[in-house]
């Protein structure tokens, strides 16, 4: 017989199904969380009766039995890909299996639904109120034939799916226990109601529980009523207070309830008795605030995925660098910029026994420095003589054992080869993947070779015979997939601690979770309009009213349901705070069911409203705007794995800082009795001393490790001039003619296969992107390279040289430039200030004598001047007249990309300013001090130096 059972909402529901238990019974919940509070609760006051717990969907497992073994999760995934046709794919677009999760996890959902509402397929096709449009009618015809397509395929393997045997047909028979109480479920699907039908015709005594007012649930149809506030009696809730918290942005929010929480933690530290309480937010662990929260008191650490765990990160991390190989092929490359998120990755040089990551990054800087994008396998960019000794530096080795395993991931071929990896001794050691407390203080041991035997059944039931049949990529490609596919599959398993420590205050959970346990207080965190109640889901083949048409649960049913449980949870705590902000910008607003809440107890409503005077009260935040905006950088960003990286402690220079405070004393040791320039940092120093001091003088300059794989303006520049370089090579010295010349620049071919041969060269291979960017340079920009080479000779050097022999001194990067003493800078120097560098060109004819400095950007003329200076010493006299009696000197820049000449002329008549200026920044500098630029662009370079970066230099000094 079938009988109900009411629960008032001040009563614990698990208290009344313990008194239901009898020896020889079953009890029924709707979540673990609610069926593992009950037999907490129970186990003290066991005597030995003989008891089934169960979820209602293990009970259903229990009782409906599949003739063959039943396929879940990752396991029909792979093979619902393995029947799709093309025709399936390119209709879906499915590109890849990444594409299929998302959508073959809805395609079981779907017909999960179907098979737990008891929907024949038939009705997809024959019902005509599901008014399909042309489109859907389509897609239900090839997504049936594919769901035909499973079940042979699975059947051929002897296997079969929950989607295919769920129903009244295969129910075994039962004979105990005798006695069944199903615990306050609000929503039964129609093969749950059969099954209890069956079990109530079948003589068992079925009991359900259900918290409400008499008669809220339909015994005859099993389904309870919509719970209506204004008739719940008073005496039967437990709420005494009710406070709601508007706040103005999810920051403040997450500040607010910090500050309450705060204000009160001593006190809760301090009960003798402690009281129970929860935390709800379904989004908590995935968000930037929960940062903020601390994660033993609110018992983040009780039930931990796997992907907050430093194995997961360094799982993932070898992920993305077989990714990154698979990217570029056979070349074996990995882009410096994952090497450097590893070595920022906690846990990573310890794997290979290293310990002073500083001094990795350092070393890695140097490579960065010098323009280094990639760092090849074999690490033949080691030979490249930028690291000083002969002995190899640390990030070598570390780099050379952590290839090796990079090199076992590669040959990859099957899942047997994965698990291999972790059992071999020179492969992946748990012990060394996870950090201590993981490996000593949690069952993430047990949790990971569980997972790890699961996912090789894939194979060893025959699911998958060759994964070319489902990654068509080879070598390498299908490698990176078989480990992603790992990964995906152990992303979802949670571990949890051996010993509980510390005492949790508020337990975290969310509302499904929370269903039939009690709690003292409720906090409920975000309590906003589409998260409580959720929006719904995207239309996966039907929409709303074609599912409630069909008889499967649509939005509305939904709603009611957690609108349920939302009340049933409120009703049944003595305290609860919710909160909620408002964005209109983003069309955020506090829950609909808040409002409904919160009109049943404002006290001037008449009816309807509630029967129990309830304290309710509106709390405005009080926030210290300095702590708000510390919330807001941590609420808003994305999770930072590489923490190490990032630029910190920066000046904000939208704010003026008092007089003098970016002022560097000057000090006469500093330039250790010489002051040295070149053209770059003689105009850093007349522009920004400070920033020059810094960069140029102590060169403490940043150097990007999370470099962009682009084509740089400093990646051509460099690429430019090396060309530049080797072409005039080939005719420097004497010439009495242009023969020679012409001869080099009127041959496109043999300039083009000399800038070939420069590109491909190992040097510039690790410098180059490898991408679209490298197509792009080899089929366009060589060309045009080529040709602004051509229109160097004849729009410059020819009109030019004609009439004249000259000798060609290209820059030699070989020789040490000499340096020159600039003179003439005022008294009161007791240091000399002297000048070295190298013109791109220089050329020297009996009429004139030329200086050319090539340019691919852009182009300023204090560097001619100082070249001028440089090269000749006309400005030691003062006399204007006497240094017009000297040869004529011609300066100017060649742009590259625009293939013309530019600021073309002689700048005696600017030399003097120029030198004034020095003079006068130099005399400025030794009174007061190195001051930062003026200008906003001078402003940037100085806000781009951090406290970390000041910080290497002493250390370096120290050293």
């Amino acid at each position: 017989m079938l009988k109900c059972i009411y629960v008032p909402f001040n009563q614990d529901v698990h208290a009344e199904a313990i008194k239901q238990i009898v020896d020889d019974c079953c009890l029924i919940f709707p979540t673990h969380p609610s069926k593992s509070r009950a037999i907490r609760s129970f186990l003290p006051q066991w005597k030995l009766e003989r008891i089934r717990w169960f979820t209602i969907q293990e009970f259903v497992n229990w009782l409906i039995v599949p003739p063959v073994p039943a396929l879940t999760d990752e396991k029909r995934l792979l093979c619902l890909w393995q029947v799709l046709e093309k025709e399936d794919k390119d209709t879906f677009h499915l590109e890849s299996y990444d594409d299929l999760v998302s959508w073959g996890t809805d395609f079981f959902a779907f017909f999960g639904e179907m098979k737990d509402e008891q929907v024949p397929l038939t009705a997809l096709l024959d019902n005509p109120n599901l008014n399909t449009r042309e489109w859907q009618e389509e897609h239900i015809k090839r997504i049936l034939a594919i769901l035909a397509r499973y079940e042979g395929f699975i059947s051929e393997k002897g296997f079969t799916d929950a989607i295919f045997y769920l129903d009244m047909a295969n129910l075994i028979p039962l004979i105990e226990p005798r006695k069944l109480s199903f615990v306050n479920q609000y929503y039964y699907s129609k093969l749950e109601k059969e099954l209890i039908r069956k079990l109530d015709e079948a003589g068992f005594e079925i009991v359900i529980l259900h918290q409400g007012t008499p008669d809220s649930f339909d015994v005859d149809k099993l389904k309870a009523k919509p719970l209506d506030l204004s008739q719940i009696p008073g005496e039967q809730i437990a709420l005494q207070e009710l406070n709601v918290v508007h706040n103005r942005s999810l920051a403040e929010m997450s500040v607010s309830c910090l500050s309450a929480y705060g204000s009160q933690k001593e006190a809760l530290l301090a009960e003798e008795k402690p009281r129970k309480r929860v935390l709800i937010d379904s989004g908590m662990q995935k968000s930037g605030y929960s940062r903020l929260f601390d994660p033993v008191r609110f018992g983040f650490t009780a039930n931990i995925s796997l992907t907050k765990t430093q194995l997961f990160s360094l799982l993932k991390l070898y992920e993305s660098h077989l990714a990154a190989l698979a990217q570029y092929e056979q070349k074996g490359y990995l882009p410096l910029s994952e090497v450097a998120k590893a070595l920022a990755t906690p846990g990573f040089i310890q794997v290979y026994n290293q310990q002073n990551r500083q001094k990795l990054l350092d070393q890695l800087r140097v490579l960065a420095k010098d323009s280094v994008l990639y760092i090849d396998l074999e690490l033949k960019v080691f030979e490249l003589g930028l690291f000083k000794g002969d002995e190899k530096p640390s990030l070598y080795h570390l780099l050379s054992d952590h290839f090796a395993i990079l090199k076992q991931l590669q040959n990859i071929k099957n899942i047997k080869d994965l698990v291999s990896i972790f059992e071999s001794e020179s492969g992946l050691k748990l012990a060394k993947l996870c950090n201590r407390e993981e490996y000593e203080s949690t069952d993430i041991v047990l949790v990971f070779y569980d997972l790890l035997s699961n996912f090789q059944s894939v194979e060893e039931l025959g699911i998958v015979s060759d994964w070319e049949d489902v990654f068509s990529n080879k070598d390498t490609a299908l490698a990176h997939k078989i480990f992603k596919l790992w990964l995906d599959y152990l992303a979802p398993g949670r571990i949890g601690p051996k010993l509980k420590r510390e005492r949790t205050l508020y337990q975290l959970s969310n509302l499904l979770d929370s269903r039939n346990i009690s709690y003292d207080e409720v906090i409920v965190f975000n309590c906003m309009e589409g998260i409580l109640p959720q929006n719904p889901e995207p239309v996966w083949l039907l929409n709303q009213a074609q599912k409630e048409s069909l008889g499967l649960k649509n939005y509305d049913v939904i709603r009611d349901w957690e609108r349920y449980y939302f009340l049933r949870l409120i009703l049944g705590s003595v305290k609860t705070t919710l909160y909620c902000y408002s964005e209109q910008e983003n069309d955020l607003e506090p829950s609909s069911y808040l409002n409904e809440l919160v009109q049943h107890l404002e006290p001037e409503r008449t009816e309807p409203k509630l029967q129990k005077q309830v304290t309710l009260e509106y709390i405005q935040p009080s926030i210290d705007p300095a702590l708000l905006s510390k919330a807001q950088s941590m609420v808003y960003q994305g999770d930072s794995v590489h923490p190490l990286l990032e630029q910190s402690d920066q000046f904000d220079f939208s704010r003026t800082p008092d007089a003098g405070f970016f002022v560097l004393p000057y000090d006469e040791q500093d330039f250790d009795g010489q002051l040295r320039f070149n053209s770059y940092s003689l105009s850093s120093f007349t522009s920004n001393p400070f920033a020059w001091y810094i960069t140029k003088h102590r060169k403490i300059e940043p150097v990007e490790l999370l470099q962009e794989e682009t084509l740089s303006p400093l990646l051509f520049g460099n690429i430019t001039h090396e060309y530049m370089g080797k072409i005039l090579g080939r005719v420097s010295g004497k010439n009495s003619d242009l023969s020679r010349l012409e001869t080099v620049f009127a041959d496109a071919a043999g300039l083009k296969q000399e800038l070939d041969k420069l590109l491909k060269s190992d040097t510039w291979n690790f410098k180059m992107p490898q991408n679209y960017n490298r197509e792009f340079l080899f089929e366009v920009v060589a060309d045009c390279l080529v040709d602004s080479v051509q229109q160097f000779y004849y729009r410059w050097l020819e009109p030019n040289l004609k009439n004249s022999g000259f000798e060609l001194l290209p820059e030699d990067s070989e020789q040490r430039p000499e340096i020159v003493e600039l003179t003439r800078l005022g008294d009161g120097f007791k240091f000399p200030v002297v000048l070295s560098g190298r013109a791109d060109l220089r050329i020297l004819s009996p009429a004139m004598d030329y200086i050319i400095d090539f340019k691919t950007g852009s182009a300023y003329e204090d560097q001619l001047i100082f070249y001028e200076h440089y090269y000749y010493d006309f400005y030691k006299t003062e006399d204007a007249e006497e240094r017009k009696q000297h040869k004529k000197i011609h300066s100017l820049f060649w742009m590259v990309l625009e293939g013309k000449p530019e600021r073309e002329s002689a700048k005696i008549g600017k030399w003097d300013k120029w030198r004034e200026n020095i003079a006068a920044t130099l005399a400025e500098c030794i009174q007061n001090g190195y001051h930062t630029g003026k200008s906003q662009t001078d402003k940037k370079s100085s806000q781009a130096i951090t406290r970390a970066e000041l910080q290497k230099a002493i250390r370096r000094e120290e050293s």
